[in-house]
């Protein structure tokens, strides 16, 4: 399962109690690479994926 259909996969009480993990964006990250691989900025994709990614996965699991 990729991140982006886990992101979908959230309960809204999740997502309620953990406003931090931004699941819209999440989705919406996926859906510009997979649709727009050349216009794609590879410096924020780089910082998407450097810095945001591990705030996301040390993100609380309840």
């Amino acid at each position: 399962m990729d991140l982006s259909a886990a992101a979908d996969r959230l309960p809204e009480p999740y997502r309620k109690r953990h406003p931090e993990v931004d699941s819209r964006g999440i989705r919406a990250v996926r859906n510009f690479i997979a649709n727009d691989y050349d216009g794609t900025d590879e410096e924020i994709l780089w910082q998407a994926i450097a810095v945001q990614f591990p705030a996301i996965a040390a993100a609380p699991r309840a």
